[in-house]
């Protein structure tokens, strides 16, 4: 997805076109999200990884405030001994009204299941396996009212 357009194959192109429906991200974008392991690949603001949106759709006002842009979730916290510690980190104290989307981002982030001893995987979140198949797709457009494009 991040390859320039020109170095795309033409079936990679395709499925794009029928995944993205011509507009914003569309239902495939939106059907994926990342479980978090130890490579550094996962955006904290920007990727879905907790919850059903990313961090920075979810909470504009403290993507705002945060000095932890563009970081990967890796670089937001540590681990000490078996437990994962936040740190976020913040322009300026927050306001009482902040205080209170800041505790909401933390009661969210206490949901994560980060794996110390693994590698961060790409999962399809419309099925409990995390594994993506024809199947779980078409009963997810299904469900949703997903029509064909017309040619």
């Amino acid at each position: 997805m991040q390859t320039p357009v020109k170095l795309q194959s033409w079936w990679w192109r395709d499925i794009l076109k029928v995944c993205k429906e011509g507009e914003g991200d569309g239902w495939f974008i939106n059907g994926i999200g990342w479980k978090v392991g130890r490579e550094y690949k996962v955006k904290f603001w920007e990727d879905v990884w907790v919850g059903n949106f990313n961090l920075k759709t979810r909470f504009p006002r403290l993507f705002s405030l945060s000095l932890n842009q563009g970081h990967k979730v890796e670089e937001v916290g540590e681990w000490e001994d078996l437990e994962w510690r936040w740190s976020l980190r913040w322009r300026h104290a927050r306001f009482e009204w902040e205080s209170v989307l800041e505790a909401e981002l933390v009661i969210l982030l206490s949901t994560a299941n980060l794996i110390k001893d693994n590698n961060d995987v790409l999962v399809w979140r419309k099925d409990e396996s995390g594994g993506f198949s024809v199947n779980s797709a078409y009963e997810f457009l299904a469900k949703h009212g997903w029509k064909r494009p017309s040619s």
